[in-house]
């Protein structure tokens, strides 16, 4: 199911004339699961107004990473461990669009 819903993100993203209406996320698996690169190589190739939601983020090494990856297209944070609140400050000077806790 997960490689069915990969291919078909965008198709069923099909954003034209819905940006307006507000920013599409796409969840991706965190960093250091099988699925992790698969999941942004499939953001990557989507329009580049869809925005990236990131799990687990941890500190600013971790937002670095996904620029490195995804160059310009927004980051929203999902901080759900101890270390990512104890970094938030960091990860949000790091250049995220946003933070939430999970």
């Amino acid at each position: 199911a997960r490689a069915f819903l990969t291919a078909k993100l965008p198709e069923l993203l099909d954003l034209r004339g819905r940006t307006a209406h507000g920013a599409v996320q796409v969840r991706v698996n965190a960093e250091g699961t099988p699925w992790h690169d698969r999941d942004l190589e499939a953001v990557i190739a989507l329009p580049a107004e869809v925005e990236l939601r990131a799990p687990k983020i941890d500190g600013a090494g971790d937002v670095e990473r996904l620029r490195a990856a995804i160059g310009d297209r927004r980051i929203h944070a999902l901080l759900e461990t101890a270390r990512g609140v104890e970094a938030a400050f960091e990860i949000a000077e790091a250049g995220v669009a946003t933070i939430g806790l999970g």
